[in-house]
């Protein structure tokens, strides 16, 4: 069988509504807004994600959540599930425990489901109300979309390595607070589960 490529890229979304990857902001191509460099903003920020496969087929793009945190949360999600970790940071359907959820602020969610006997990802953005208006320029939705479990951690590994770059910048030098806390324990969240 052929392998798919594959692309995740983490979404900074400006108030302004100016998009921006995270590998932008790494290689200081572009900038967040001069308010976002403080912990308790970043936290907040807006974003979203991209998934590309075979380079050129954009599966999904939104930056319609309501802040950054939920599609980072649903992918570092992703990797704890795949790699049998079970952490507090994340919730679990009792009924499904192999599928992760994120709700989209139009009410639509993106949701993953690990099969780990064909190891393989099931990839799907769905409607809350399961009523698909195919009409012309609504070609939003799709049903488990099959991507390789190791291509998927690879990437999700990619993409999120690139926003914790920005994201550890952040806490540079930062007095604790609340916010601060948290962010760092989710800092060694991420660091825990990419060790692994």
């Amino acid at each position: 069988m052929k392998r798919i490529e594959l692309e995740i890229i983490c979404i900074y979304r400006s108030d302004e509504g100016r998009e921006v990857t995270y590998f932008e902001l790494i290689n200081e191509l572009d900038i967040m807004d001069a308010g976002d460099y403080t912990a308790e903003n970043f936290w907040n920020t807006m974003g979203g994600l991209k998934i590309t496969i075979e380079r050129y087929k954009t599966i999904f793009y939104s930056t319609n959540f309501y802040n950054i945190f939920k599609p980072v949360n649903f992918l570092l999600h992703s990797l704890y599930k795949i790699k049998n970790i079970n952490s507090d940071w994340f919730d679990t359907i009792e009924d499904n425990p192999n599928v992760i959820i994120v709700q989209l602020m139009n009410n639509d969610y993106l949701e993953l489901k690990v099969d780990r006997v064909n190891k393989k990802i099931l990839l799907s953005v769905l409607s809350q109300t399961n009523e698909y208006n195919n009409k012309r320029g609504n070609n939003y939705y799709f049903f488990n979309e099959i991507i390789d479990v190791n291509l998927w951690v690879e990437q999700t590994e990619v993409a999120l390595t690139e926003y914790f770059e920005v994201f550890s910048k952040v806490l540079l030098d930062r007095s604790d607070s609340n916010t601060v806390n948290i962010m760092k324990d989710y800092l060694m969240a991420f660091q825990k589960i990419s060790e692994k």
